[in-house]
């Protein structure tokens, strides 16, 4: 027996104990159903039948997926619906989740068609009762136009009209609302029964115009507040509405006041209305997972990961499971390789890409925090930012916010009880990288496929170590990027170069592949801005301002490619460039070690590894000369220093070690470096600043750590005496 035996037992003997009659406390393994059945009624869970066929990528309908004998039975929380004492519901959700799928569900519920609920949780309720049959009135808002508004308003009116000749009603009236009420009251009267109402994607016409002409949005917003209005002043004669979007729009006082709509979007009991859980999708789908895996010669938990990574991690509320894609899941399953089936199914709504365009910067710097998971930076918003109604006309990324979540971008991660707030992620990878092409194509104006080219020569250019030609692909790119978004600060410059390395080199990453790329990789000396894995090979890529004194290559070599050395990868490359005030590369240097630390290859106009020429060696010596006359007791021999000045730029060894191999006395040798710069050539210059910049932080280290272990000392004492 497991935990939930035991505590099925103790259960019962508690209520024994004190004389009272035991209720049925439903067992693991059952169903809840009708309270008023006695408890020798209650059956075991309806079996699931695995998918005998996937269905294809058009909407789907119930009794095609029956048809198909692959439906995700959904029924149980219609079931919990038409129970509650509420007539008007809503529900937002994401493109392609199934809203229009539980819409249809919804229709042949009180159409009467019981034959198609065979096998389904909400059966066994009525198996031995009387099917539930209303009049229904069925809209899709998606097929009503809204590139004017005449367009708008006929197209909605002749959905009115097809709903009404299919009971034989004649409406003969040219007002929307008034057509509206017109068909309640007759099918109410007609069939003496109360009306269900179903309106899937009620928001579409309004989300489409504003996108396009906010004039036309707002008589657009007019006409749905008044049209909705009727569905509060005839909720007597409505036995269950349902309403489905993918935004909560402000339709005056729609979803509050008296008959209100009760909003279900962030409702825990109702998490899981759509897309699939883990459980289901195992379920449903485990035949074909596993036949993947096969075919792909991995094994189902492989697979599993691969779609958790790819389409799982949507969440609505505060509940703490997770939901899949359900027609990204299905697009992997039927072909294996679909990456980005949600976005080829259609994408982001127009006005939402109509938005990500009037934030171009804070919607890249949202990619680049959650790639780099600073706790820090995280996307935080209430309950009421999410669950409001949303105002398409507030400019402020509170609003863009609340868009990504009804999107399905952005999904929660965690939930803070006591402060009532929410943390956001990134929902999964499919999102993610849908999101990051968005923003970049806005930004730079490039067109889907002109843009995917430029990439796919980048990265093939990259990985052919052609530098020079992946530089100027890079140059290209970067001279689409608006002046005013690039500005001349180092944070901004950096973040956008990470960016665009984002888009180059991740999304050229294949699904069944391990992460290749790593933004801020943290080492005991510092960040290293990117790490790309590519093969057996490690390049580290490190952006730096023009003015920067430090030789970005040597810097590299000494804070980053040790992490990565010894018998891990065949070659750690360090690549580091150089930007100019307009945000160009003009400088840039290559530094290829291998995997003991020796330096094999060099290119680029920023090195490493150079000869002194004599008449700098002959500055050099004069300058050291006149430096030991003031410091006699420093030993060092001035061709000592110059084999110190050639060799510290390749080395492997760590700097102040290989320092320590030509004098004991650092701090004299620092202190004529610090004063004899000038004579460096720039790249040596470079190596110079970074050594000393570090000794100094060495130093103050050192000391700080000696003032504190001082101060211990003195605290214990105190407390000893």
């Amino acid at each position: 027996m497991d935990f939930k035996d035991y505590l099925y037992i103790t259960a019962s003997i508690i209520f024994c104990y004190f004389g009272r009659a035991v209720p049925h406390i439903p067992y693991p393994n059952e169903e809840f159903l009708d309270d008023s059945l006695p408890p020798a009624t209650y059956k075991p869970l309806v079996p699931i039948n695995e998918c005998a066929v996937l269905p294809g990528e058009a909407k789907s309908v119930l009794s095609r997926l029956v048809d198909l004998k692959c439906y995700v039975d959904k029924t149980e929380f219609l079931y919990k619906m038409v129970q509650e004492p509420q007539e008007l519901w809503s529900l937002a959700r994401p493109r392609r989740f199934g809203k229009s799928l539980f819409v249809d569900t919804v229709k042949s519920f009180f159409e009467g068609k019981k034959t198609l609920f065979d096998n389904t949780k909400i059966y066994q309720h009525y198996r031995d009762r009387d099917w539930p049959k209303h009049p229904v009135i069925s809209l899709d808002f998606s097929d009503v136009e809204s590139h004017s508004f005449d367009s708008f308003y006929h197209t909605l009116l002749e959905q009115l009209e097809e709903a009404a000749s299919l009971h034989e009603i004649h409406l003969g009236v040219p007002r929307i609302a008034t057509a509206f009420r017109r068909l309640v009251d007759s099918l109410h009267k007609k069939f003496n029964n109360t009306v269900v109402i179903l309106v899937d994607e009620y928001d579409a016409p309004y989300r489409r115009s504003y996108a396009n002409n906010k004039e036309l949005a707002g008589e657009i917003l007019e006409a749905l507040r008044t049209f909705f209005s009727v569905l509060k002043k005839r909720v007597a004669k409505i036995r269950y509405s349902f309403i489905t979007g993918i935004t909560r729009i402000a339709l005056s006082d729609f979803f509050s006041g008296a008959n209100a709509v009760r909003d279900i979007t962030m409702d825990p009991e109702y998490a899981n209305i759509m897309g699939f859980t883990k459980n289901e999708l195992e379920l449903y789908f485990g035949g074909f997972v596993k036949k993947l895996a096969t075919s792909k010669g991995k094994n189902t938990e492989e697979i599993m990961g691969i779609m958790k990574k790819w389409h799982d991690g949507f969440r609505f509320t505060i509940r703490e499971e997770s939901l899949y894609s359900p027609v990204s899941v299905l697009a992997f399953l039927r072909t294996g390789s679909e990456v980005r089936a949600w976005s080829k199914s259609g994408g982001p709504t127009q006005c939402l890409v109509h938005k990500l365009n009037e934030f171009p910067v804070q919607t890249m710097e949202m990619v680049l925090k959650d790639e780099s998971n600073e706790t820090d930076s995280a996307l935080i918003a209430t309950e009421g930012d999410l669950s409001g109604k949303y105002v398409y006309s507030e400019d402020n990324i509170a609003s863009l916010i609340s868009l990504l979540f009804h999107n399905g971008y952005l999904s929660i991660s965690k939930y803070d009880s006591r402060m009532n707030i929410f943390t956001l992620k990134f929902t999964n990878l499919e999102l993610k990288e849908d999101f990051s092409l968005r923003v970049y194509m806005g930004i730079t104006g490039m067109a889907e496929r002109s843009m995917v080219n430029q990439m796919d020569s980048a990265v093939q250019d990259l990985n052919d170590r052609k530098w020079i030609s992946f530089i100027e692909h890079l140059n290209a790119t970067y001279s689409r990027i608006p002046f005013e978004h690039l500005s001349y600060q180092k944070p901004r410059l950096e973040a956008w170069f990470q960016f665009v390395m984002y888009i180059m080199l991740e999304l050229k990453n294949d699904r069944c592949q391990s992460k290749l790329l790593v933004m801020e990789d943290t080492t005991n000396k510092g960040r290293a801005d990117i790490v790309y894995s590519v093969g057996k090979e490690v390049i580290i890529f490190q952006p730096k301002m023009d003015n920067n004194p430090e030789n970005p290559v040597y810097e590299c070599k000494e804070k980053y490619i040790r992490q990565y050395l010894f018998g891990q990868k065949e070659n750690v490359t360090c690549f580091d460039l150089k930007f100019t005030r307009s945000g160009i590369i003009e400088s840039w240097g290559v530094a290829v070690f291998s995997n003991h630390g020796k330096l094999i290859e060099e290119d680029g106009n920023i090195l490493l590894s150079f000869q002194l020429h004599s008449e700098e060696k002959q500055n050099i010596t004069s300058e050291f000369k006149n430096f030991k006359r003031k410091h006699p007791n420093f030993t060092l021999q001035p061709e000592e220093l110059i084999e110190f000045l050639e060799k510290i730029g390749p080395t492997a060894t760590d700097e102040s070690v290989f320092a320590e191999k030509f004098t004991a006395d650092i701090e004299s040798l620092c202190i004529f470096l610090s004063r004899s710069k000038h004579l460096f050539e720039p790249n040596l210059r470079g190596i110079i600043h970074g050594f000393l910049e570090r000794r100094k932080k060495d130093k103050k280290r050192a000391e700080k750590e000696e003032n504190g272990g001082g101060l211990l000392k003195k605290s214990v004492m105190l407390f000893i005496h």
